[in-house]
């Protein structure tokens, strides 16, 4: 159903959507990094403001994770590099992953 509506918005409001509101009004963040949905890594998009995403709202709480640091950044950023970590991921994260990817998002946030 998801994949019908944002088919239907591109379809039918084009960049309406995306250029209009509180994306307007916050702007895209000049430093981003994503997650890769297809290759499992993070990316850093070459052009942060035109970068198409879908975001995910979540609050961590007190799980112990894998998080992204100056030491793990080289091994996160390789193809399939999120995917030792995926078993200590919290299901909330890991459904986003599964979601971005059923509705054909190449990126998440």
């Amino acid at each position: 159903m998801a994949k019908l509506w944002f088919a239907q918005c591109a379809l039918h409001h084009g960049k309406g959507c995306s250029e209009q509101g509180s994306s307007l009004a916050l702007g895209k963040p000049a430093f981003l990094r994503l997650v890769d949905v297809e290759n499992l890594r993070i990316v850093v998009p070459e052009d942060p403001a035109s970068s198409r995403y879908v975001a995910l709202s979540y609050v961590w709480g007190g799980a112990q994770m894998v998080k992204l640091r100056s030491t793990n950044v080289e091994q996160l950023a390789l193809p399939r590099g999120l995917e030792p970590f995926l078993p200590s991921l919290p299901r909330t994260i890991v459904d986003a992953l599964r979601v971005a990817r059923a509705v054909g998002e190449r990126y998440l946030w």
